[in-house]
């Protein structure tokens, strides 16, 4: 004895090629687009299809062109990005290692060597990066890295000219699920661009109920 299984098939898509559209491709694009760029249907009859201008072409139809990346040059290997269809809003996307509106500036740098009877390979170090202002709220940044298994150090790019007056390094252990804080960075002086930080022992930030234990 044989069985035989029947599918049924209820919703079927169709392909189309250029110009057409609709569920059974039966709907003509009347779109006259620039130099063969991509016409998308829409799918309705009552419904203008467009076209899918490539970068440096924009218009319903793609034919004015821009010279948005000569315009708006990016410094130092960044990324032009323009943010809407008319181009009225766009911003270079720089590497760690530069700032600015065209990339164009260094960031301060923090080198933090790494002591291997503190940092630990399945540990995570936060940067924070306090700048402290008199006229207006303090800037609080943090920085996420990763300890790999023999790493001597870890280096942190600061967006800015120099580094703030103060940072703290936490220290989190992922498997014991618990963070330490060190003060490494405390500049009164003068401004610094560049700083190498020794995460030292003594230097650790005790929780308040270890001072209240000693009472």
């Amino acid at each position: 004895m044989y069985s035989i299984s029947q599918y049924i098939v209820i919703n079927i898509c169709c392909h189309c090629h250029q110009g057409w559209s609709g569920n059974r491709c039966d709907i003509y694009n009347h779109c006259h687009c620039y130099s063969g760029f991509v016409c998308i249907g829409r799918g309705r009859k009552n419904i203008k299809p467009i076209c899918l201008c490539q970068l440096g072409r924009i218009d319903s139809q793609c034919y004015i062109s821009y010279l948005s990346c000569k315009i708006y040059p990016c410094q130092n290997r960044g990324i032009y990005i323009p943010l809407d269809d008319k181009i009225l809003y766009r911003r270079c996307i720089c590497s760690e290692e530069y700032f600015g509106v065209h990339c164009e500036y260094h960031s301060s740098q923090i080198n933090i060597v790494i002591n291997q009877t503190i940092f630990k390979p399945s540990s995570s170090i936060l940067l924070h990066l306090i700048t402290l202002y008199e006229n207006k709220s303090h800037e609080h940044r943090t920085y996420l890295k990763h300890i790999h298994l023999y790493q001597a150090n870890l280096i942190v790019y600061h967006p800015r000219h120099f580094l703030p007056s103060m940072g703290f390094i936490e220290i989190f252990d992922n498997e014991k699920m618990k963070s330490n804080y060190y003060l490494s960075l405390l500049i009164l002086i003068k401004p610094m661009k560049n700083e190498i930080l020794f995460v030292k022992q003594d230097e650790c930030c005790k929780h308040i109920r270890d001072y209240l234990m000693k009472q």
